[in-house]
């Protein structure tokens, strides 16, 4: 009888082949990449509104300190002493930004005849006329105040006109040690009354530093959130591009694998011998008879 055929390698009709190890890693890069640019498109989002706040809240900020300067420099129009007018000028342009006045202050034996604050003035190198407060205040040794024999000065700053570094420099090249604190500007906007403030314009410029101080506080939460947000936003899209390149690699590689030949298999060799054995002898068999 004929040899029977060799048995079929053919996959039936309907049948499917496992995925390769390409395609599960293919595949897996590119859900990936879906979860990346999901997360990247909500940071943006979240960062495009909380800068449009942001944005507006600065407006509204600006607006106000504008209206509190505005009542500002109508109250120091009318004081009517140079003190008066820098305290006014000092204080409450601090109290409307929300912000800390800085006191830096030192201890020098000052003789009975010498002008403290026109020396530290000049030795930090500062307009204590229009944009700087120093304050004189009599040292107690031994229970007793000695106000001609030596003083505190201390010098009381806007941070947002004179920069508090440059003043410590400038005092400690001179050879004077200082201390440097911060000052809530409440309590010496409540006393302005004693340089020349009435007490109803003390009660409208109050609240009017109180708001531009709040509008400020606002206006700076809102860009901090903003710019915390656009960080976020900004990695998450770094994230994306990272994810892009490994999908781009794992399509390489599954592309140089299926145009690479697929290896013979390993028993390919023993079943042609065993479908040619058979057939030689029926060949020699045929011959002999």
């Amino acid at each position: 009888p004929p040899p029977s055929p060799p048995p079929s390698t053919t996959a039936s009709p309907g049948s499917t082949s496992s995925p390769s190890q390409f395609d599960i890693e293919l595949t897996a890069a590119i859900n990936v990449l879906a979860e990346k640019q999901a997360d990247a498109a909500a940071k943006q989002k979240t960062a495009e509104t909380k800068r449009i706040a942001a944005d507006e809240l600065k407006v509204v900020a600006a607006a106000k300190l504008t209206e509190a300067t505005t009542t500002i420099d109508a109250y120091i129009g009318k004081a009517s002493t140079p003190e008066q007018k820098l305290n006014i000028r000092v204080v409450a342009a601090v109290a409307a930004s929300g912000g800390k006045l800085n006191k830096v202050s030192s201890t020098p034996a000052v003789a009975a005849t010498t002008d403290a604050c026109v020396t530290m003035c000049a030795d930090a190198q500062v307009d204590c006329v229009n944009a700087v407060i120093c304050e004189k205040s009599a040292v107690s040794i031994g229970g007793l105040r000695h106000l001609l024999a030596s003083s505190d000065i201390s010098l009381v700053i806007n941070p947002k006109v004179t920069l508090t570094a440059d003043v410590e420099a400038n005092l400690k090249a001179s050879g004077t040690t200082t201390t440097t604190t911060t000052e809530d500007p409440a309590i010496r906007l409540a006393a302005l009354v004693t340089f020349g403030v009435s007490a109803g314009d003390l009660v409208t410029l109050t609240a009017q530093c109180t708001t531009s101080a709040t509008a400020s506080r606002e206006s700076t939460a809102a860009e901090t959130e903003a710019t915390t947000a656009e960080r976020d936003s900004s990695e998450a899209a770094n994230l994306v591009v990272e994810a892009e390149l490994s999908v781009t690699t794992k399509k390489n590689e599954k592309k140089n694998n299926d145009m690479s030949p697929a290896p013979a298999p390993a028993n390919s060799a023993g079943k042609v011998f065993a479908f040619a054995a058979p057939l030689a002898c029926a060949l020699a068999a045929m011959i002999v008879v």
